[in-house]
């Protein structure tokens, strides 16, 4: 793994590259260069991403329907066994598909598909109109560090780097997002070879637990399952209590759970009033 400093350089760049015209039907996606997978991001946050990727996309293909001569910044593409992945450019596709144009702008560069996740994980750092919340820097961050690591091979000061120098590359002011992520790379490793790890649960590249699969198991309220299985509903509720305590603190959210279970004649089997706030 290279240092961010290398990367950069690289990344910079390849957005200065000869600008090329394809297909839109040649450019393909993959999962794991994808930095703002909705499981990467909390549940507090995931109406309001929704919300704004839909506009984004609307807003940009609005503009191409208005006139023919309308252009988007060509997306980055890597060319990879022959076959072109989106690195950076997701929502621009997305709208020149919607608006029925035949063709996309690239800038094209071969690599492998490793050399392209690492890209991924930068091109979403700054400079952005649409932010990463926390959640998803959060996992950039995290996959960061097992990469430059060799997950837990080494630390990150023999890697070159530091716990804080890490965490502010990813917009983190204090050390502590690195530090607690380097002190867990030996659970992490452990949950990498366990059978009970969702699929969505896990980085689609290195099949790394994700950091809020690792954050799940060290909460003493955690119960083994696959929560973001158990469907949309599941979801959507989980997002609206997260809201909900973000809004109103825990004490409150908590107290009108309890309310809200009393008035549905349910009682807490265990009798600790304990429902994981």
């Amino acid at each position: 793994m290279r240092n961010l400093e290398s990367l950069k350089q690289d990344l910079a760049a390849w957005r200065t590259a000869t600008v090329e015209t394809v297909s839109v039907d040649v450019v393909k996606t993959h999962m794991a260069l994808q930095p703002r997978d909705e499981h990467a991001t909390l549940y507090a946050d995931r109406r309001t991403v929704r919300k704004q990727s839909l506009e984004h996309v609307i807003a940009m293909r609005s503009a191409l329907e208005a006139s023919k001569a309308a252009t988007l910044e060509p997306i980055l593409v890597c060319r990879t066994a022959g076959i072109l992945y989106v690195v950076d450019g997701h929502h621009r596709l997305a709208a020149t598909k919607e608006a029925e144009r035949p063709t996309i702008a690239v800038r094209a560069r071969e690599m492998t598909l490793k050399q392209a996740v690492q890209a991924s994980r930068l091109v979403n750092i700054e400079g952005r109109s649409l932010a990463l919340t926390r959640g998803q820097r959060s996992e950039m961050l995290w996959r960061y560090i097992i990469d430059i690591t060799n997950g837990g091979q080494r630390s990150l000061r023999e890697a070159g780097t530091s716990q804080r120098k890490a965490a502010a590359e990813f917009g983190f002011s204090s050390k502590k997002a690195s530090g607690d992520m380097e002190r867990h790379l030996t659970t992490a490793a452990e949950l990498k070879q366990s059978r009970k790890l969702d699929d969505r649960e896990r980085d689609p590249f290195t099949r790394w637990p994700t950091w809020r699969a690792v954050c799940r198991r060290l909460n003493p309220n955690f119960e083994e399952g696959t929560p973001e299985g158990e469907g949309e509903a599941v979801t959507k509720l989980a997002g609206s209590f997260a809201e909900a305590i973000g809004k109103h603190g825990v004490a409150n959210a908590k107290r009108a759970w309890q309310l809200a279970l009393a008035d549905a004649g349910i009682e807490d089997d265990d009798g600790d009033e304990d429902y994981g706030f």
